[in-house]
C-alpha cells in the first residue's frame, strides 16, 4: 500500500513527501533530517 502511495505522490510532483514516506517506510533520515542534526548522523557517515 504504501509503495502505492509513493508512486501516486512521485507522479504528482511530490518528490519531497514521496522521499519522507520511503525514509519513514524504511526507518532510515531524510537527508533534511541529516541537515537538521548532523551530530546524530556523524558517526554513521564512516
Amino acid at each position: 500500500m504504501e509503495s502505492v502511495l509513493q508512486h501516486f505522490l512521485y507522479q504528482a510532483g511530490q518528490k519531497d513527501a514521496a522521499a519522507a514516506l520511503h525514509s519513514a517506510i524504511n526507518d532510515t533520515p531524510t537527508p533534511e533530517e541529516i541537515a537538521r542534526h548532523p551530530q546524530l548522523f556523524e558517526a554513521v557517515k564512516d
